[in-house]
């Protein structure tokens, strides 16, 4: 025979039972994100103020200033959705709350770094390869090259693993 609880346990055992399970937003923080993504964002602005290409930096401020940051801000998202789906990954599968601080470790780290190298390789990839096929103008190399990889791995973060 069923034991009888109160309704207000039953519902009670199961606000615990669904806390248990329930996916967590906001692992780490944006300024730790967004400290990372703007040292990748502005590596390849460094790139082509150098003798390599040519572009000013002077003359240049407001284009460096404006690819630099709509990349840093397109990274950070990306990578904190890529940490907090990895998160919620590995805590499912520990299903330990002693290890869930090593769980967020974890996916904050693997974020950060897999989408910071992807970022610099597609990076590279375009401003020397791709993008000068297209132009020879500085300015929209730049562009293209810095902010295009910035949208295809905040697009690529959408999507559930």
């Amino acid at each position: 025979m069923p034991s009888k609880k109160a309704p207000e346990e039953n519902v009670d055992a199961l606000i615990a039972e669904y806390a248990k399970n329930a996916p967590i937003e906001g692992v780490g923080n944006a300024g730790l994100f967004g400290l990372a993504s703007l040292f990748c964002c502005v590596l390849p602005g460094y790139l082509f103020s150098t003798p390599m290409i040519g572009l000013d930096l002077q003359s240049n401020i407001p284009v460096y200033g404006a690819v630099t940051l709509i990349s840093t801000v397109l990274l950070t998202y990306a990578s904190q959705r890529v940490a907090n789906t990895l998160f919620n990954q590995e805590r499912k599968k520990l299903n330990n709350s002693d290890l869930e601080d090593y769980a967020r470790e974890y996916s904050i780290g693997k974020a950060m770094f897999k989408y910071n190298l992807m970022y610099l390789f597609f990076a590279l990839f375009m401003a020397f390869w791709l993008v000068p096929t297209f132009t020879t103008d500085s300015k929209i190399r730049f562009a293209a090259s810095v902010c295009s990889p910035a949208v295809f791995l905040a697009y690529l973060s959408t999507y559930p693993k």
